[in-house]
């Protein structure tokens, strides 16, 4: 399915869909499109040896790197670096100064991203984190907009290679 266009290949994700009920479908792909869109199980090969074997959320959880929480601002993201990590501090990710911290490349000076890693959060602290920026959103202070994501599949699999 890469290399087919964006019509076909949605047609081949539709067709997967249907007729997947009660059948192991095996499809092989290197797009983690595919694989997030079609699979209940994904088996991950590097080097032709299994890494590792999973639905997808529990591979990004067991294997990738974390969260990435994007940013807009009111203001310059430097500011928002300092907000941010007490916003982290006071979620128990303890270890927030270590973050990778980033503004997004070609976005003005108010876009940026964090990448929090799975380790120092409990894994309610991203439930309680999301609230929190939520409620910053609303009480219209130094945040405009937010996501927190986890990891790509591309990472799981870059991780497991």
């Amino acid at each position: 399915a890469e290399y087919m266009g964006a019509a076909a290949r949605r047609a081949f994700w539709r067709t997967i869909q249907s007729h997947r009920k009660g059948r192991a479908i095996l499809v092989a792909t290197r797009s983690t499109d595919d694989v997030e869109t079609t699979v209940d199980k994904a088996a991950l090969l590097a080097n032709g040896e299994l890494r590792c074997i999973g639905n997808p959320v529990h591979l990004r959880v067991a294997y990738g790197s974390g969260y990435t929480l994007m940013l807009r601002t009111r203001g310059p993201v430097s500011g928002a670096a300092a907000h941010t990590r007490a916003l982290l501090a006071a979620h128990s990710c303890a270890s927030a100064t270590g973050l990778e911290f980033s503004a997004l490349p070609g976005a003005d000076e108010t876009e940026a991203r964090f990448v929090i890693p799975l380790a120092p959060c409990p894994s309610d602290a991203m439930a309680e984190l999301a609230s929190a920026a939520q409620n910053e959103v609303e009480a219209e202070r130094w945040l405009v907009e937010w996501a927190l994501v986890h990891a790509p599949l591309d990472d799981v699999y870059c991780r497991s290679a």
